[in-house]
């Protein structure tokens, strides 16, 4: 990256290592995946905030043919921690 930071635009070169990181991550899943058996791949944390990891990573996960799971109704960062805890605090009492 620092050979290149003066030839081409900051925003070009900050997606390339965003794609590059998101492809390292599914094929890693992929193959643990593979190796634990299951045929579910999820992306969660605040990294799942960023609509480019989120997107790349479940187009390769799906193409595939494993079922990628994602956060709908409770965020993927700190705020779902949050509800978990509280969940398991009211579990608790």
């Amino acid at each position: 990256i620092f050979e290149y930071r003066d030839k081409f635009p900051k925003r070009d070169l900050a997606y390339s290592v965003e794609e590059y990181i998101a492809r390292g991550f599914a094929e890693l899943a992929i193959e643990i995946a593979e190796k634990e058996g299951t045929k579910y791949i999820g992306f969660s944390g605040g990294c799942a905030y960023n609509d480019h990891l989120l997107s790349t990573i479940k187009k390769i996960v799906e193409k595939r043919n494993f079922i990628f799971l994602q956060h709908e109704k409770v965020p993927p960062g700190d705020g779902g921690i949050s509800l978990g805890q509280a969940v398991v605090a009211a579990n608790s009492i």
